[in-house]
């Protein structure tokens, strides 16, 4: 048995098992144990021992309303109704909205956008529950405020350790997005029922396609950097070179949306081994020198080598099923090691750049994971971070921490407190050289594990050409 839906017939259920293709029931049987369970409801807890949507402390967390919002604040997200005060100084605690959504989000996509535009501002406070007069958009569901909103909801479900939940979004006209409410036990309607039920039985069934999956991984990446004057003045990189091609350059969006053009980001072609893909990147770097000529520039990497300019190193991964399991680990396991790869000020970038969970499904069936700071300080770092990710693509399923399920974890992440995420990380790769494919990637990942426990994070302020002897 792959999934299990473990409920407790709670009010409505009838509902959803009535649709769902996969065994139900409040009891598992021991002889029998599923590889995955969907959790529903506020009363059964699964074993520590299942991957499982939906767990109950996250459950429980979401529905205290002061540790959800407070845990959404720390992921950059804005919660509920602030107040305002009138120009009496008295305060006034209900926002008013133009616009409300009402967004069903299972496994990091949002099923269906129900959208209220409001003639008239309505005050939250006395109607937030008032459904009459949503819509729900067809497809393509374009505009600003509907994509904002549908990216808020998933950001939020996923923030706070769901994976599936229906979500309330409002649209203030100078505030902007608001998360208003989080419900993963949602009351279930017929149309609600039939999404989530749909979303389960796929997830069923690429759960048992992922773990017979033949198809090679691929990786690839787009990571970025900066040029700096001798005095000290970042050189647009549009100045060099064009928007597309292997090597190219990409845009920033500075207060007031002012877009400039900064990065210069390699694009290397994907490859089924780091050792390969390094050799790309190494080669558009190459490339990247014939374009800029100016000796003099020096090249910056890292999360924010410069104020206000944040970095990536975006990975990519196709060949391997997308879902918040995989997503979780690459978080815990990648992303809080890199994070130690980070000099003083580069977590400044967070959370608007660089948060748990970024990632983007991609046209060609794979996905990008954007959480990560750019990693080309020096060739092994480069290789080492590569290879780590190449490691929990293939090893994942193995790997049983999470310890930014914690919120001091999260904390020290946002903050970049590096003695506290010292001590986070060194359990987590304890138990990656316990992995039989560790030993594979030793040299890399060793490298690697050298500059993660260090001393001190790599300067980011020094030009990384040396380090790649360009």
């Amino acid at each position: 048995m792959a999934v299990f839906f473990m409920h407790n017939h709670e009010p409505g259920i009838e509902l959803l098992l009535a649709r769902l293709q996969v065994t139900s029931g409040s009891r598992l049987d021991a002889e029998s144990l599923p590889t995955y369970l969907i959790r529903w409801g506020t009363t059964l807890k699964e074993p520590d021992s299942i991957p499982t949507l939906n767990r109950l402390s996250a459950v429980l967390r979401a529905m205290r309303i002061s540790e959800r919002n407070e845990t959404l604040n720390r992921h950059g997200l804005k919660t509920g109704n602030l107040s305002l005060t009138d120009s009496q100084g008295k305060e006034n605690a209900e926002r008013t909205y133009t616009t409300l959504y009402w967004i069903p989000v299972f496994h990091m996509e949002a099923l269906a956008v129900y959208e209220k535009s409001l003639v008239e501002p309505l005050l939250l406070s006395s109607r937030i529950d008032r459904n009459v007069g949503y819509r729900e958009l067809g497809r393509p569901r374009n505009g600003y405020h509907v994509l904002r909103a549908m990216k808020t909801a998933v950001r939020s479900v996923y923030a706070l350790g769901l994976d599936y939940a229906l979500v309330q979004i409002g649209i203030h006209p100078v505030g902007g997005t608001f998360v208003l409410d989080v419900r993963p036990q949602p009351k279930l309607t017929t149309k609600l029922a039939v999404l989530f039920a749909g979303a389960m039985n796929r997830f069923a069934r690429e759960e048992e396609a992922g773990r017979r999956l033949n198809a090679p991984l691929l990786l690839g990446a787009d990571p970025e950097f900066i040029l700096r004057s001798p005095n000290g003045k970042v050189i647009p990189a549009s100045r060099f070179m064009d928007k597309s091609g292997n090597v190219g350059c990409d845009a920033v969006v500075l207060r007031g949306r002012r877009l400039i053009h900064p990065l210069v980001e390699i694009r290397p072609e994907p490859a089924e081994t780091p050792g390969k893909l390094l050799d790309n990147i190494h080669s558009g770097l190459v490339q990247a020198k014939d374009l800029i000529a100016d000796d003099a520039l020096e090249w910056l990497s890292g999360g924010m080598p410069v104020k206000g300019i944040p970095l990536g190193g975006h990975i990519h991964f196709s060949g391997i099923w997308l879902h918040s399991g995989l997503v979780r680990k690459l978080d815990n396991y990648l992303t809080l090691p890199a994070a130690l790869l980070e000099d003083k000020g580069s977590h400044q970038r967070r959370p608007l750049y660089g948060y748990l969970g970024d990632c983007r499904r991609k046209l060609h069936g794979g996905f990008e994971y954007r959480t990560l700071p750019s990693w080309l300080l020096s060739p092994e770092i480069t290789a080492g971070v590569l290879t780590l990710a190449f490691l929990l693509a293939e090893n994942y399923r193995y790997l049983r921490q999470e310890p930014l399920a914690e919120s001091r974890v999260q904390q020290a992440f946002y903050r970049g407190n590096r003695k506290e995420l010292l001590n986070v990380v060194a359990p987590l790769w304890k138990e990656l050289e316990e992995l039989p494919a560790y030993s594979a990637h030793s040299k890399q990942l060793d490298a690697l594990k050298q500059v993660l426990f260090a001393a001190s994070a790599p300067d980011s302020s020094l030009d990384f050409r040396r380090n790649w002897k360009l």
